[in-house]
């Protein structure tokens, strides 16, 4: 049972002083949730319950004189049911921490620390705003040839504990996304491959039998992760099998997808291949920091085949989805620079799919440097001189070597750098986190944070109970803790409506 002592206590009344601060901070402040209203939802103890709109309600009609009224239609929103996500956090002072005798000092200290502890949490929830729970990232690259199991070829049989399986030869192909969860692969040892679905973002099937994969009858197989390098924006990827012959194939191209359509990177809960062990899956294995526990990021609520408790290779709900293309559209999709005619043509797809248009582009830092780099070699060289009689600044602009312009004021202060960036009026902002390789365009009135009680994360007080100390001493220790606590889930209530992904930018 928690006890509380004097320096415990002490702590309790620092930390009241400011409680209503580390709230707001806690709470406000991230990079991209900001952007994002936030909602008390439906909530029966499992699930969120969020009404979204699948199909348009219908319209009127033009009709003759004296002749019936039409057939009424309803206009309500279908109930999508959406996992509940619980994110905790355990913060704890020692007791000779507590014991400092100065009050004034203890009190900064313990607001640094706790700013700290703060910052970093909203730091993880960003993160996990783009790229969590079951959608990592997306491939843009095909492949040039099919591989096969046939081990007479390029296939390898696997050897121990893995005996009856084969492998087909890497596959190396373009990747903008999360590399954390592919950290431990090793091509060497299967026990620590990454199970994978690829999800074709044309129509949202996966690559599967008969689908990107053949197989032998009473054959089966699972794509696996084997390593990666967020360096060189690839992942590395194998099918496992126990069909060694030359017909089983796995093979991308533009027979499972049209060219242009990017495949969104799934982490699968596989944990065998014809009840052989293999693989070390990130998703569904039941751990704590599990990614199946994850608030939704983006790219799942964009992506997946999986929206709420809808499946979107559905033709029924082909409306939730969105628009994610790969910047190069022909042959195998080789990393393209940025170019305003693909750029333009993604938010023409975009506007016709749904209607809407992003609020905003969100970008690594990375990728804005090359955004400036594209936009600099396009400029014409100008020179042009803007004089203000009685002001006093003067701005002189010039071309450069390399094409771009150069500005000097007052005749003093040299500027080749580039303050804000946009294209064709649309914002570009930049997100640490934001993978390299891809631009995501989303329009701000269609993401929304669920809730129970309106904030994201509380720090929880003991007992539950509105009175309750932040702070107590757990059994047996000489430590003060604190636990942050939140119920919270991202939705994305209208993919198709200004929301998507152009990936398979060039990285230098």
């Amino acid at each position: 049972m928690a006890t509380s002592t004097f320096a415990t206590s002490r702590l309790n009344l620092l930390f009241e002083r400011q409680y209503g601060k580390f709230i707001d901070q806690l709470n406000y402040g991230f990079e991209i949730l900001d952007h994002m209203s936030r909602k008390k939802a439906e909530f029966d103890g499992e699930f969120f319950y969020y009404p979204v709109t699948v199909a348009r309600s219908g319209h009127g009609r033009y009709q003759g004189e004296g002749q019936n009224q039409p057939t009424p239609h309803g206009v309500e929103d279908e109930t999508i049911r959406f996992d509940v996500t619980e994110y905790m956090d355990k913060i704890s002072f020692t007791w000779r921490f507590l014991a400092q005798s100065k009050s004034k000092r203890l009190h900064s200290k313990l607001a640094q620390r706790i700013q700290r502890v703060i910052k970093e949490n909203r730091e993880f929830c960003d993160k996990t705003a783009i790229f969590g729970n079951v959608t990592r990232g997306f491939v843009s690259e095909r492949m040039a040839a099919a591989v096969d199991a046939n081990t007479a070829g390029t296939a390898v049989a696997l050897l121990g504990a893995y005996a009856g399986l084969v492998r087909t030869e890497v596959v190396q192909l373009d990747y903008d996304g999360d590399h954390t969860r592919f950290a431990g692969a090793a091509l060497a040892d299967p026990g620590s491959w990454v199970p994978v679905n690829l999800r074709c973002l044309d129509d949202y099937q996966a690559v599967e039998s008969g689908h990107g994969l053949v197989f032998a009858a009473n054959k089966v197989g699972s794509l696996f992760v084997t390593g990666s390098s967020a360096a060189d924006g690839t992942i590395d990827i194998v099918l496992a099998t126990d069909d060694n012959t030359a017909g089983t194939t796995f093979f991308i191209s533009s027979a499972i997808i049209n060219n242009g359509s990017a495949i969104g990177v799934e982490l699968s809960n596989a944990t065998a291949v014809n009840a052989i062990a293999i693989g070390n899956r990130q998703f569904g294995a039941g751990n704590p920091g599990d990614a199946q526990y994850e608030m939704s990021g983006i790219f799942s609520n964009l992506a997946a085949g999986a929206y709420g408790n809808v499946d979107r290779s559905n033709a029924n709900y082909a409306s939730l989805r969105s628009t994610c293309l790969t910047m190069g559209s022909s042959g195998v999709h080789a990393r393209t620079d940025f170019s305003a005619a693909r750029l333009q043509q993604w938010l023409d797809e975009i506007l016709v799919l749904g209607g809407g248009e992003p609020t905003a582009f969100w970008m690594s830092p990375l990728m804005r440097s090359r955004y400036v780099a594209a936009v600099t070699t396009v400029l014409t060289n100008t020179t042009s001189v803007a004089n203000t009689v009685g002001a006093t600044t003067t701005t002189t602009e010039s071309a450069s070597a390399g094409g771009g312009r150069y500005q000097t004021v007052n005749g003093g202060k040299g500027d080749i750098g580039v303050k804000t960036i946009e294209y064709a009026g649309y914002a570009m902002r930049t997100a640490l986190n934001m993978p390299k390789g891809l631009v995501v365009g989303l329009s701000d009135e269609c993401w929304v944070v669920l809730t129970v009680g309106g904030n994201l994360i509380d720090f929880r007080r003991q007992g539950n109970s509105e009175e309750g100390p932040l702070f107590y001493d757990a059994e047996g220790t000489t430590t003060a803790n604190a636990v942050l606590y939140g119920i919270h889930q991202l939705v994305c209530d209208r993919p198709n409506y200004g929301n998507g992904v152009l990936c398979g930018i060039s990285l230098s």
